[in-house]
């Protein structure tokens, strides 16, 4: 709902529940609540109707897609993602951005339709998705539930990490792209580290939490002094040579340097990780 916008002058009944209007402003406003276009005889509506539910101004591109999405796709579809959407927002305490009204239908969809084609695309990346962004998976979880009851479908296992990197990017204000190179960076450098044998769940869990954070102090280009670097490279020198091997892994592919401090942490974080997979 965008401040200071009371009324719109209605031009167009998309479905039941999406209206195409005018605001106050004469801009093109997209008004979406339940029941809003049904036999909708006034020209008017308020935006303090209870029935609103959310207004959009969405200009060229957005616009054009998010009208070809109703098109394409039924009204449970659209309120299944609306919910999941209100859902989020409840947990995460946030409200969430209006690029998700088009990006997870639209995902939901692709994938409705490889799972009716017997067309399941691998997640490679899902055991770290769920160590990274616990609150947004466990509420994936839950959409999935949401959609099965909604729409009589299973979708498979590896969905709920893709959704849960769509809720992920939305609170970031980030892209799903960003997060999926951030993911698969974390997937490639704890497997470097831990080497092909089996670890223990928190290890790889523990190490995988520290990369997340190692590549976020990164890219912003913030680092914590470490005080006893000097001595972590004297004392654990094998550690401390696998941690800037790893480093140079991550520096190559955010083209930015590691700091040296942030060596020396990932190497006590290697020793800890060790630890537990030995003990």
């Amino acid at each position: 709902m965008h401040e200071g916008t009371h009324s719109v002058t209605l031009s167009k009944v998309l479905n039941n529940n999406v209206v195409l209007a005018r605001d106050q402003q004469g801009r093109e406003v997209i008004v979406v609540g339940r029941g809003l276009g049904f036999e909708r005889l006034q020209s008017t509506l308020s935006t303090r109707d209870p029935r609103v539910e959310k207004v959009f101004v969405f200009l060229g591109e957005r616009r054009a897609r998010f009208l070809d999405l109703l098109k394409k796709l039924d009204d449970t579809l659209m309120n299944a993602c609306k919910e999941i959407i209100a859902l989020a927002g409840r947990e995460f305490g946030q409200e969430m951005p209006d690029n998700l009204h088009i990006a997870l239908p639209e995902h939901i969809a692709f994938a409705l339709e490889r799972v009716a084609l017997n067309m399941e695309i691998p997640n490679p990346f899902l055991d770290e998705t769920a160590v990274l962004y616990p609150a947004e998976f466990e509420v994936a979880g839950r959409g999935m539930a949401l959609l099965k009851e909604r729409l009589g479908v299973d979708l498979p296992p590896g969905e709920q990490g893709f959704l849960a990197l769509h809720l992920a990017a939305a609170r970031a204000g980030s892209s799903v792209s960003d997060l999926t190179r951030q993911v698969s960076l974390v997937h490639e450098v704890s497997a470097f580290i831990l080497g092909s044998g089996r670890c223990a769940p928190g290890a790889v869990r523990l190490l995988n939490a520290h990369l997340r954070e190692l590549i976020e102090q990164v890219q912003a280009g913030i680092s914590t002094a470490n005080p006893m670097l000097a001595q972590i490279e004297a004392s654990i020198p094998g550690a401390y040579a696998r941690a800037a091997e790893a480093a140079g892994m991550v520096a190559e592919r955010l083209g930015k340097p590691v700091p040296a401090d942030e060596v020396g942490f990932l190497a006590l974080q290697i020793v800890k990780v060790e630890q537990m997979v030995s003990g």
